[in-house]
């Protein structure tokens, strides 16, 4: 099986289909319930992020942990900004119904910010469910590399893997769409702050980061420089019905499956 990434295109015995526009009923058989899956190798600038949390909050009046926990959209406990805005909660962290399981209230800018990595890349309430829907994928990720206090030098940071039904409506449409556009959810969002990055713009404002005044803006840097990709690709994994039935002919495909 071969991904032409220029092409967007996958080819498998002799049958070329595009991903951009293959609906799912559309699809030869060894692609039926199968998922495109997008890897990429994320290096996290954890020093740099740490001292910049430092920097901003000074200016800004506030204190590091609370400007981290405001771009992120939780605190380092996995607690959310929104229903714990002044310090981290342990006991909202460790209910997963409470964590996982909200809303952002739409157009308001003062619990959780618009430009918060959370909100970015999964806006909920602020688009309507029926919308977000559309572009949802699953994701996970490992971390990678020593920890700061071992090695501060070294390089560390995520290996992050996400799957969808189509690329060009999953992972770039909300990396594109949602977390590069300042405008997105609101005027003042700013580019979300965890993976935004911006062509035209050399900073960006970003507005909700001081709670007792949440038009107050931050410049942040138009090119993202905590989180810098060294290395991705695009891939299909079929499903384990067309690797035991349509792919199980395939030259040098494993006959046991």
């Amino acid at each position: 099986m071969v991904y032409n990434l220029d092409r967007h295109e996958y080819s498998c015995e002799g049958t070329t289909v595009s991903q951009r526009c293959c609906r799912p009923n559309q699809r030869p058989a060894w692609m039926v319930d199968g998922s495109f899956m997008c890897f990429r190798k994320l290096e996290q600038k954890v020093p740099e992020w740490n001292k910049f949390l430092v920097d901003a909050s000074n200016q800004l009046g506030t204190w590091s942990d609370q400007l981290g926990a405001r771009l992120v959209g939780r605190w380092k406990s996995g607690c959310l900004i929104s229903l714990s805005p002044d310090f981290d909660d342990t006991t909202i962290a460790n209910d997963p119904n409470r964590i996982n399981k909200f809303e952002f209230d739409a157009g308001y800018n003062f619990k959780c910010p618009m430009g918060a990595h959370i909100r970015e890349v999964n806006p909920r309430g602020d688009l309507g469910r029926s919308t977000v829907n559309q572009f949802r994928i699953m994701r996970r990720g490992i971390p990678y590399g020593d920890e700061v206090d071992a090695n501060p030098s070294g390089e560390r940071g995520l290996l992050f893997v996400c799957y969808q039904g189509n690329i060009s409506t999953g992972f770039q449409f909300i990396q594109q769409t949602w977390a590069n556009q300042p405008g997105f959810i609101g005027n003042g969002a700013g580019l979300d702050a965890v993976m935004g990055q911006s062509n035209t713009e050399k900073t960006v404002d970003m507005k909700g980061l001081f709670p007792q005044d949440a038009n107050r803006p931050l410049p942040l840097s138009g090119v993202n420089r905590f989180v810098v990709v060294r290395a991705g690709e695009y891939f299909f994994t079929p499903s384990m019905s067309a690797l035991r039935g349509a792919l199980s002919t395939v030259k040098g495909a494993h006959q046991g499956l």
